[in-house]
């Protein structure tokens, strides 16, 4: 399948306690993006919430005419309550996999992924395409992106 990517990455630590690992704290990490495979302009970009920061880099298909570029954003303590809040990891790995017809006919795409440790999760979709179970998850994470 031949298309960039819009990667939206979100990082979200949870505190875990474990008895028997001298280690107190896994992190878990969000990242979803769009993408589209036919693009003029900036076709991709990355986003990471990493603890106060939103750091957005967009870049295109042609690295001479649209250099990557890189914002940057500080979030409330309320903001990334709310995003941690909405991360629920059963209900992303009921929906692993393809859902639709991601950028068919340049509809673009739109992906999430999941990762604590070991395990990953990742859903594709329709660019816009709401997935009842992660609704809220995806609105908050279009509404972080929209802020730039």
């Amino acid at each position: 399948m031949k298309y960039s990517m819009l990667v939206l990455a979100a990082a979200v630590a949870a505190c875990v306690q474990s008895a028997n690992s001298p280690e107190t704290a896994d992190s878990a990490v969000i990242t979803t993006g769009t993408y589209f495979g036919f693009c003029q302009g900036y076709c991709t970009s990355e986003m990471i919430v990493d603890g106060e920061t939103l750091r957005l880099t967009e870049t295109g298909r042609d690295p001479v005419q649209f250099p990557p570029r890189t914002r940057t954003l500080q979030l409330s303590a309320a903001d990334r309550a709310r995003f941690t809040a909405l991360v629920d990891p059963a209900a992303l790995a009921g929906l692993a996999g393809t859902h639709g017809c991601p950028d068919c006919a340049d509809g673009g795409g739109e992906w999430i992924q999941y990762r604590a440790g070991p395990d990953s999760t990742r859903i594709i979709f329709e660019y816009g395409k709401t997935l009842e179970p992660i609704a809220a998850l995806q609105a908050e994470l279009r509404a972080l992106r929209h802020r730039f």
